[in-house]
């Protein structure tokens, strides 16, 4: 029980920050995304 515990906590600890880092780089990505195409003007700007 105390293996399959620890294995799971790993392996969660392993897969979760970079799932976090792709959400944060893909959220980045598609705000960036939408600022530079929207309008360039005040994207310039900012």
């Amino acid at each position: 029980m105390m293996t399959e515990c620890t294995m799971m906590s790993g392996v969660l600890g392993t897969v979760l920050p970079i799932a976090l880092l792709l959400l944060l780089a893909l959220g980045i990505a598609a705000l960036g995304k939408y600022l530079f195409t929207s309008n360039p003007s005040t994207g310039a700007s900012s």
